[in-house]
């Protein structure tokens, strides 16, 4: 639902003056004001204007012009106000209207919403009834942004390249609401983890100084004036200006602005709902920053009891990975480092303690990569010590022909140092090496003999395969060494056909 120069044009010769609203900087109020007129939307009503007599329960969403409000619409990225407009006198005082949304459109502040009760007509008079407790919820994410925007420019340009006119670190949107704050600059490259500490600390700090914050209407010109002043690039301010100042009154700094004492605090021109005092946000949270654009990145952060909880799950999941990394490795590891990984990864917390957590979590991986390691070493060094047991029991026995059965599964080099210490313990000894790989439901079949044996190596094992019927016999490798595949379910008949080589 929205007005367009026709309805906007229609509410001027009705002689409707602009929307006041001034009252949106006051806080528990309730005042009392006059409905200017009643919207159905475009093209209904009698003219199809959209504006009507009345509006009931019956006309689903409707809007609401009002001459004063005390609800802020939306604006400067800041959402707009929910709550009630009730009737406040004669046969309306029972009409109920549930606010869900408030838009400026011209000069005029359209609410819109559901009417539950009674009906509302032109020149009666209602109470305005702002959610309160929605807002106090909106305030701290809308100047915590504030304080954010300052963070950003000390740290990533620094307090003596504060004027810098390079483009970057400049505000290039915003969007506040009752659950998070989200605030997009311009800058070239990511934010390094210690970056977003440092612009996470600055903001927590400002929250624990208690600082009050200001607000006060100045000339745009001397306004412009203040040296920390921050304002959108291109953007089109009234005169006067709503300035915001985060610890140091706006007043005190319009005397003298060009004071570089003023870099020392976060200025900007806003016509937002703002807090009394940094503490009444409690804590901040950088939950997350990535980028959006070419040279575009984007801070997520939360406030208050959200900034709270955030903080707990952390805390939580710090003290889970300190249980972890007191797990031995092996296959429970496996499975809690697993568990950590999604746990982490799905987690609404510090975006700078959640990469320090996925930092533990790679230890872990570091750690079962080790175990792995050591397991696969000793598995092959115990590959090797049988198969050399076996070709030293042969030389004793004066065996020429060995044939061993490891389970080194498909891993050619361990099967190869397994040959080669098979050829010191047995220098004239011919080897046939089956190595089994359960897993794969195969065997690998790896033949070696002494140079100028008259058996080739590569025709042993096309020989074993051929026995063992194959569908086609293939060896790679050459008459002194030569390796081969089967099926698992063909292991006898090819030790068999081995063993009669």
């Amino acid at each position: 639902m929205f007005l367009e120069a026709e309805q906007t044009s229609w509410l001027a010769n009705q002689g409707f003056g602009p929307s006041e609203t001034r009252g949106k900087y006051n806080w528990n109020s309730t005042p009392t004001v006059t409905v200017q007129a009643c919207f159905l939307g475009r093209g209904l009503g009698k003219d199809g204007i959209g504006f009507a007599d009345s509006v009931s329960p019956g006309d689903e969403v409707v809007g609401l012009v009002l001459d004063s409000t005390s609800f802020y619409a939306e604006a400067g990225g800041q959402i707009f106000d929910t709550g009630v407009i009730r009737g406040a006198s004669g046969a309306e005082a029972n009409a109920i209207m549930r606010v869900e949304s408030v838009q400026v459109f011209g000069s005029y502040v359209l609410h819109i919403g559901v009417v539950e009760m009674g009906a509302f007509t032109p020149g009666s008079r209602v109470t305005c009834m702002v959610d309160y407790a929605r807002r106090e919820r909106v305030a701290p994410n809308h100047t915590m942004t504030h304080v954010l925007n300052y963070a950003l420019r000390s740290v990533l340009l620094g307090r003596e390249n504060w004027k810098d006119q390079s483009g970057l670190v400049e505000q290039k949107g915003s969007a506040v609401d009752e659950n998070k704050l989200r605030f997009d600059f311009s800058w070239n490259e990511g934010l390094t983890i210690e970056q977003l500490a440092e612009v996470e600390s600055i903001v927590k700090e400002q929250i624990g100084q208690q600082m009050p914050v200001y607000a006060y209407e100045v000339p745009l010109a001397v306004a412009m004036q203040i040296s920390s002043v921050r304002h959108v690039f291109g953007e089109a301010y009234p005169d006067p200006v709503r300035v915001i100042s985060v610890g140091k009154d706006v007043q005190e700094m319009v005397a003298v602005p060009e004071r570089e004492e003023w870099l020392d605090y976060s200025v900007e021109f806003c016509g937002g709902t703002h807090l009394s005092n940094t503490s009444e946000a409690k804590d901040f949270v950088i939950i997350e920053e990535r980028g959006t654009a070419k040279g575009i990145r984007r801070i997520t952060a939360v406030t208050h009891d959200a900034a709270e909880r955030a903080n707990a799950l952390a805390s939580s999941l710090e003290d889970d990975m300190t249980a972890a990394e007191q797990v031995e490795a092996g296959e429970e590891l496996a499975q809690v480092k697993n568990a950590m990984t999604t746990k982490v990864d799905d987690a609404l917390i510090s975006a700078v303690r959640k990469a320090q957590l996925r930092q533990r979590i790679n230890g872990l991986v570091d750690k079962l990569k080790a175990f792995k390691k050591a397991q696969e070493k000793a598995k092959a060094d115990a590959v090797v010590e049988s198969s050399t047991r076996a070709a030293a029991d042969a030389a004793e026995a004066g065996s020429e022909l060995v044939v061993h059965v490891v389970e080194a599964g498909l891993d050619k080099k361990v099967c190869e140092k397994a040959l080669k210490s098979m050829t010191k313990a047995h220098p004239a000894g011919s080897f046939v090496l089956i190595s089994t790989a359960p897993q794969a439901g195969r065997f690998g079949i790896y033949v070696q003999v002494p140079q100028g044996q008259s058996r080739s190596a590569k025709d042993m094992v096309l020989a074993i395969q051929t026995a063992a019927e194959a569908e086609k016999p293939k060896a790679s490798g050459n008459a002194s060494k030569a390796n081969g595949l089967l099926g698992l379910e063909k292991l006898e008949v090819a030790l068999a056909a081995a063993r009669g080589l």
